[in-house]
């Protein structure tokens, strides 16, 4: 009987102690699936121009947002504002927004978080499109703001970019 009890509780031991060891591994970081937001839940307010949506994913070392903006074109792509919390500033937005900026220089002009750099083209049928770039940090925090913006209304203006400005929520990273 003890033999049988010493096993039985040996072979406990060794499974609670597997256990244990299994449970202890090391950071994963985790992709989580996008999150519906409001406008007063980013970052970055934007004003001036018509909000479809606004989206926030939590990667491993950065928080995405991105907001879908009105689009009157029948050009290819999306109208978005995509802004990247991390630890160093980006260059280009991330592969996923289907969108470069231009490799030269554009035109430079400050906003209420500082410099950014924007460029504007017409095509051949009138439509307008405005990109633009704006890194800014916070501590130790860098944001990273690039803007797809095509329209093919004349008369609408293309420097709401200028009017950007840091909301509360910015505040808590």
């Amino acid at each position: 009987m003890t033999i049988k009890w010493n096993l039985g509780l040996g072979v406990l031991c060794t499974m609670l102690m597997s256990g244990c060891q299994l449970t202890q591994q090391g950071h994963q970081g985790r992709i989580y699936d996008p999150t519906k937001i409001d406008e007063y839940q980013l970052p970055i307010l934007i004003e001036n121009v018509p909000v479809v949506q606004s989206f926030r994913q939590t990667r491993v070392n950065e928080t995405w947002f991105w907001t879908q903006l009105g689009n009157d074109t029948f050009l290819p792509g999306e109208n978005l504002v995509v802004q990247v919390l991390g630890t160093r500033p980006l260059e280009q937005p991330p592969a996923m927004f289907g969108f470069n900026l231009p490799t030269e220089n554009g035109a430079f002009s400050i906003n209420s978080l500082g410099p950014y750099q924007s460029w504007v083209n017409e095509t051949e049928s009138g439509e307008r499109c405005m990109h633009a770039r704006q890194n800014a940090r916070k501590d130790s925090l860098w944001i990273s703001i690039f803007t797809r913006y095509c329209t093919s209304d004349k008369d609408k203006s293309l420097t709401w970019v200028s009017h950007f400005k840091p909301s509360l929520i910015l505040e808590k990273y």
